[in-house]
């Protein structure tokens, strides 16, 4: 489980969070900004794992949402270059 985190790319970080193999992650209440290089991703998903997103931000990113990830509800997508989308239920409008 990531909680209550604030993570800043100041426009020049790869990744504000990367998931390469996990059984299951939970990102919630957090805020994930300004990972603006060209392949940059807010969220990324690069292998097997059941990611859940609630309450979360998710803003000013190239690539905002990268992967398989499942909305809980509650979260944000603004500002990205491209959002990407939720893949499960309670997808945000």
């Amino acid at each position: 489980v990531l909680s209550g985190l604030d993570i800043h790319g100041g426009g020049t970080g790869l990744n504000g969070v990367r998931v390469l193999k996990a059984k299951s992650v939970v990102i919630r209440n957090s805020t994930i900004q300004a990972f603006s290089t060209p392949t940059s991703r807010g969220i990324s998903v690069e292998g097997p794992a059941l990611v859940t997103v609630t309450g979360t931000a998710i803003l000013n990113n190239t690539t905002g949402l990268f992967g398989q990830i499942v909305s809980a509800g509650n979260n944000l997508l603004a500002g990205n270059d491209t959002d990407g989308a939720f893949t499960g239920a309670n997808k945000p409008k």
